[in-house]
Formats: C-alpha cells, sequence, structure tokens
C-alpha cells in the first residue's frame, strides 16, 4: 500500500415499492472513509416515480445517465462517480445519487425526451475539489513544460513551488477559499442546472443530442500573474522564480470563481454483428486553465466484444482546448476473462489498462485484479494500480463484499 493504509467502509441497503402508478425507491448508506474521522448513515437514494401512460415524473435523490461511453464520457455530468467504485454493477454504488427532478416524454415508441433540474450540491463538489490537487500536481509541470523553459526553471517550479504548496499549503487553502464561495450546506437553488435529452432509437441504433447549463463543480483557480508572468519570460526565469520564493506571505493562489457553463453533446451506439459500438461528441463553451478560460471539443468512440474466451472492451477520447490549442488524449482498455471456478468459489481476472498523453508527456497505468465470488453473498476482489514511471502512485487494494 502507498504510505499509511486505512480500511474504508461502505454499506448499502435498498428497497422499493409499487403502488399503482407510484414508485418509490429508497437506500440507506453507511459510509467510512481513510481513518474513519468522516463517517455515517445518510440516505443513498431517496425518491418517488409516477408514470402517466408513456410518460413519467421523478423527483428524489438519485442515479441517472446519459451518453453512451462506459468510461470516457463527459455528455453525462449528472452524477459523479465513485472513484473506488468505478466499474461497480450497482449504479447506485458506482455513482453519487443528487437531488433532482426528471421528467420523461415519450411522444412516439422510438423517440423519448427527458428534462433535468438539478441543484447544485456543495457535497458533489467537495468531492470533486479532493482530487483537485492530486491533478494539478500531476498536470502543472506538463503544462508549463509547454512555455520550453529549461529543465533548472521546470525543477524549481515543480519541487519548490507546487509540489510543497499541493502536500502542505494549496490543497487546504483552495478548500477554504471554495467553502467560502460556496457558502451554503447542502444544496441551492441559484445555482440550479437545467438540462434536456433527446434519443431516437430504431432496431439495433440509437442516437441522441443533449444539452445543459450547469453551474461548474471545478472553479477558476487564479494563479498569481506575476508567477504566470516569470514562467513566461524567456530571460532567466529559475533566478527570478527563486526571488519571487523569498517574498513574505507568498500566497500563489489569488482567488478562486464559480461559473456556469454551457454543454451540447450528440452520441449514438449501435450493434454489428458480435460488436457493439458507440460515439460521443461533446462541446463545453467554458472551462477553467492556469490563467484564463477555453472552449473544449470531445470526441470519443467505443468498441467491444464479448465471447468465448474473453470480453474486451476499450474506448478512445480526443479533447482540444481551445484557447491553449492543446491536445489530450486517452484511452482504457479492459480485458475480462471468464470465470473459472475451485472449490465452490468462481474466480474472475481482469485487467484495465489506461493510458493518457499531451504534448510532450505521456502516463500509462495498470489495474489488475481479481474477484473471488461465493455463492451470490460473498466477494472478495484484490486490485493493484500499478504506474510503471511513478511508483508513488502505486495502491494495492481489497475490497470485501457482503450481499443479502
Amino acid at each position: 500500500m502507498r504510505g499509511s493504509s486505512f480500511p474504508s467502509a461502505l454499506l448499502l441497503f435498498e428497497s422499493q415499492a409499487q403502488t399503482g402508478e407510484w414508485q418509490t425507491e429508497a437506500s440507506l448508506i453507511f459510509q467510512g472513509n481513510g481513518d474513519f474521522t468522516d463517517t455515517g448513515f445518510d440516505f443513498n437514494q431517496l425518491s418517488m416515480t409516477r408514470y402517466l401512460e408513456e410518460d413519467e415524473i421523478k423527483i428524489g435523490k438519485f442515479v441517472t445517465s446519459v451518453g453512451v461511453l462506459d468510461y470516457l464520457s463527459l455528455a453525462n455530468v449528472l452524477n459523479p462517480v465513485r472513484a473506488q467504485f468505478f466499474d461497480d454493477a450497482n449504479p447506485n454504488i458506482r455513482r453519487i445519487p443528487l437531488w433532482m427532478v426528471q421528467g420523461t416524454l415519450s411522444p412516439a415508441d422510438e423517440t423519448t425526451f427527458r428534462f433535468f433540474i438539478e441543484p447544485f450540491d456543495s457535497r458533489y463538489q467537495d468531492y470533486t475539489s479532493t482530487y483537485l490537487s492530486i491533478a494539478l500536481d500531476r498536470l502543472l509541470p506538463q503544462y508549463f513544460s509547454s512555455y520550453n523553459l529549461d529543465d533548472e526553471t521546470l525543477e524549481v517550479i515543480r519541487n519548490e513551488i507546487f509540489l510543497p504548496a499541493y502536500t502542505q499549503g494549496i490543497a487546504p487553502s483552495i478548500k477554504r477559499k471554495v467553502g467560502n464561495y460556496y457558502s451554503f450546506d447542502n444544496f441551492t437553488l441559484d445555482k440550479t442546472m437545467i438540462g434536456f435529452d433527446y434519443t431516437h432509437a430504431d432496431f439495433d441504433t440509437m442516437v441522441g443530442v443533449n444539452w445543459f447549463n450547469k453551474y461548474s463543480e471545478v472553479p477558476f483557480i487564479e494563479v498569481d500573474p506575476d508567477l504566470i508572468a516569470l514562467i513566461q519570460n524567456e530571460g532567466d526565469a529559475a533566478e527570478h522564480i527563486k526571488e519571487y520564493l523569498d517574498q513574505n506571505d507568498l500566497s500563489v493562489v489569488k482567488s478562486v470563481e464559480g461559473f456556469r457553463y454551457n454543454q451540447v453533446s450528440i452520441y449514438g451506439e449501435g450493434a454489428f454483428s458480435e460488436y457493439g459500438m458507440r460515439f460521443e461528441a461533446t462541446y463545453r463553451d467554458k472551462i477553467p486553465l492556469i490563467d484564463d478560460f477555453s472552449a473544449l471539443f470531445m470526441v470519443g468512440a467505443g468498441i467491444d466484444h464479448s465471447g468465448a474466451s474473453s470480453y474486451n472492451d476499450f474506448e478512445l477520447q480526443w479533447i482540444y482546448l481551445d484557447e491553449s490549442g492543446q491536445n489530450i488524449f486517452a484511452t482504457i482498455w479492459v480485458y475480462k476473462y471468464p470465470p473459472f471456478f475451485l472449490n465452490g468459489i468462481s474466480i474472475r481476472p481482469e485487467n484495465y489498462t489506461m493510458y493518457g498523453a499531451t504534448e510532450g508527456a505521456h502516463q500509462i497505468s495498470f489495474l489488475p485484479n481479481l474477484t473471488f465470488d461465493y455463492r451470490e453473498h460473498l466477494q472478495l476482489r484484490i486490485q493493484y494500480l500499478f504506474y510503471p514511471d511513478d511508483a508513488y502512485y502505486n495502491t494495492f487494494m481489497a475490497t470485501l463484499g457482503v450481499r443479502f
């Protein structure tokens, strides 16, 4: 295990009831995270659905979905993924249920129109910001390398500014500033998301389009403009950055700004022979960069095949940031062997290969795992997240599941 290790627990109790036109779903969750400083019971899901002939309305706290990609989708902005359960078969574990209203209209057998109203949930924002410093820690040195700085300057930027700041100060600082900006307990109506989704299905194919106007869960974090100017200076940047570091009461993060964005996606999927194929294309008018906003374009595609000897699922994603002219590529390949049995225990080997690349930098990781199932009630999953180029992030995980 990496560094210190702590056990965590997740218990989920689900129920469902149907009375005439009404359906009620409820689930209670217990979570113990990290060193068990954040534990307790909460409603994971609590919703009511009313069916009206071909239409329905659903209100409450629940998980829903748009788009077709399994892992590399940007179209689905409705429910965040629980990173540690990103491939769990139960969507109420894989994703975090949120309060919302979903209306579904079916004017024809092949056509479905849905609308969504989702108040902004500060717990969603807090969950996202938890991983923000890790992402910045890994991406900022690559971002600054685009300025063609010498190795000494990059070393100063990485080791003397950002790594210490993220591990000792910036991550808590970001959370404090974010908490001050998003000053509400759970959710707020004035930052409510609205969205529409339209799908048309015909035989073995389906196409869809959606639009969302959403308050961003990742704020714009303004880095000190003086530091940006020093980094962009083609002169002796390293020496000037060292002088910058000698300032008293230095604050690299100057402000945190919330904002709304518009996003449009088109998507589709179909079955061809023994292969399933799917695609998504997304445009978002605003995402935060280090010193500015940018529009984002994304194109993704996936193909899967299930045979007697294995299951393969491959997805590819290309992202283009208009402001910086940056191209980002990501892939994931899921390979699952058929289970074999030993003394009544089903054993399923699987492997996830993940790769990402941008100008001048790339990263590959592997997540092999073994899942042991005893009947339908007991499951043990052993995983090892392996980064060949960065052993610091190598992580061993073991998950014990009990179903009854």
